[in-house]
């Protein structure tokens, strides 16, 4: 990943100029466009500002950027979505819980090298993937959360099954009583 040392020709560029840098940045994020059409009509608008022109270098290296930060992010959104969906929801809550701490170590750290460059978009797609990865947390809990209810709806069972059993063979045995025993002893389940 490249540093930027110093701000370049379009991070210096005045507020102004602001929706013509979003606009571009949008371009470029698309991909449907060759990169010097998007140059020579950023070029346009900044001329019409009376701002610019932006070199195609400098605008080479601020597309590299742009591209490197979105993967960045994209990458934490994925990862949360990917940890959930692998490890299952047993592992996945501590897992989570680490990947959750990396993507926002991860947002400060773009935050911090990136502050004064940042355009909204940005800013917004960083939010995005930490509320992915929260959302995956919330998933993996509602996951556990239904794995412990069949564990439990399972339990219940096998102590009918039992119950039934002991009753049948001695109809002087009280039923509720026995499955209370059988949750209690077998399972760890006590009400």
């Amino acid at each position: 990943m490249s540093k930027r040392v110093q701000p370049s020709t379009i991070d210096l560029l005045p507020m102004e100029a602001e929706p013509d840098v979003r606009w571009a940045a949008a371009e470029l994020l698309e991909g449907r466009r060759y990169k010097t059409d998007i140059l020579a009509e950023f070029n346009e608008r900044l001329a019409a500002k009376g701002l610019g022109p932006i070199s195609s270098t400098a605008f080479h290296r601020h597309s590299v950027w742009l591209r490197e930060t979105t993967a960045e992010i994209a990458e934490m959104r994925d990862l949360g979505k990917a940890v959930v969906e692998r490890l299952g929801p047993d592992v996945a809550d501590d897992a989570m819980i680490m990947l959750i701490e990396m993507c926002k170590t991860s947002a400060r750290r773009i935050l911090h090298r990136d502050r004064d460059t940042m355009a909204a978009k940005d800013l917004k797609d960083i939010a995005q993937a930490l509320n992915a990865a929260i959302a995956a947390q919330s998933k993996s809990a509602e996951a556990r959360r239904v794995s412990l209810e069949e564990m439990r709806r399972r339990a219940d069972a096998a102590a009918d099954a039992v119950t039934e059993k002991i009753v049948a063979a001695d109809p002087t045995a009280k039923a509720e009583e026995i499955r209370r025993h059988v949750r209690e002893d077998l399972y760890g389940i006590y009400e």
